[in-house]
């Protein structure tokens, strides 16, 4: 079964919002509590456009390897 059109548009803007975010961030040198609160305010927006448990799943764990690779990168144990 494959993903409706629709959806494949949202997961494209999903990544291409984080994207944007990212950059944002690293430009402004945040950092990584301010980095963390403005991935996880993100999170929540992308959980409420989500439409199944599998969508919001996804999200979570994407966002929490993403924190997970940015602590190791600003250093912190």
């Amino acid at each position: 079964m494959s993903m409706n059109r629709n959806r494949q548009d949202w997961w494209r803007s999903v990544a291409m919002r984080r994207d944007q975010l990212h950059q944002e961030l690293f430009a402004a040198r945040v950092p990584y509590a301010e980095f963390e609160r403005a991935l996880l305010a993100q999170e929540k927006q992308f959980l409420r456009e989500a439409r199944t448990e599998s969508e919001r799943r996804l999200i979570r764990a994407r966002t929490a390897r993403t924190l997970f690779t940015e602590a190791f990168a600003f250093g912190l144990p």
